[in-house]
């Protein structure tokens, strides 16, 4: 029974730990008036907490050209 147990331990934290598929949407607006600019998506492949820094990279704001660009995880 322990060895039962010890193998399904070992595929349950083996399984958590695989990289997944997750999409990045990145929004541009206008930061004068909130009006949609642009929209993109990007498939990133990797473990959830690397995918969502990957993504918060995308981040950024021009105060000088007016626009944000905002990117959040699926």
């Amino acid at each position: 029974m322990k060895k039962v147990f010890l193998v399904v331990a070992v595929a349950f934290f083996g399984l958590a730990s695989c990289k997944k598929d997750y999409t990045c949407n990145c929004v541009t607006t206008d930061t004068s008036d909130g009006s949609q600019i642009t929209s993109s998506s990007e498939t990133i492949t990797d473990h959830k907490s690397d995918a969502e820094a990957k993504c918060d990279e995308g981040d950024q704001t021009n105060n000088a050209l007016g626009y944000k660009t905002e990117c959040e995880l699926d």
